[in-house]
């Protein structure tokens, strides 16, 4: 219901029932002469100038590196490695509760494992280190990497493994 209804046109359909819908006529639409659409008025707001890179972009536009840091600030990072770090803080109680149990399960299925408290499980869970930039900026370095050269060799099959060591490009396997 994306229009204004009022409680009187509710109230109407709810005591009438809806209406026939009606089809329109395509074959009159089809032949009726094309009528270009003027929207300036429907979207006021709308930039009607140049719609290209920034000068600043040109500027950086030589190098990808350069581009990647200027759509992604160092300040981007450090905010993205502070909210994670406190929602891992933030959501620990929970995930704590959810090892523990796991754990339990395991140790009833294997009764060799040490018992562990449900303290313990927390002490581990608090040595994980923080999450620094760096590393979300190396993570997607990665992934950007991977999507431009998928790794395609399968580790099970020890000659395609034994292509990753190859010093010299194989084909479309590029060497190392």
């Amino acid at each position: 219901l994306a229009g204004n209804l009022k409680n009187a046109v509710l109230h109407d359909v709810a005591a009438s029932g809806w209406d026939d819908v009606v089809d329109p006529d395509i074959y009159e639409h089809m032949m009726s002469p094309y009528e270009p659409v003027n929207d300036t008025g429907s979207y006021p707001g709308l930039r009607q100038g140049y719609s290209g890179p920034t000068a600043t972009v040109l500027r950086r536009g030589d190098s990808p590196v350069a581009l990647f840091f200027y759509f992604m600030p160092t300040v981007l990072w450090q905010h993205i490695a502070t909210c994670s770090n406190d929602y891992h803080r933030e959501m620990l109680p929970r995930r704590v509760d959810d090892a523990y149990e796991r754990y339990k399960k395991k140790q009833r299925r294997n009764s060799d494992l040490p018992r562990k408290t449900r303290r313990d499980v927390q002490q581990e869970m608090e040595t994980m280190k923080p999450i620094m930039p760096h590393e979300l900026c190396r993570f997607i370095g990665l992934l950007v990497a991977r999507t431009i050269q998928p790794n395609r060799e399968k580790l099970s099959n020890h000659k395609k493994l034994s292509n990753h060591w190859k010093e010299t490009d194989v084909g479309a396997i590029s060497c190392g």
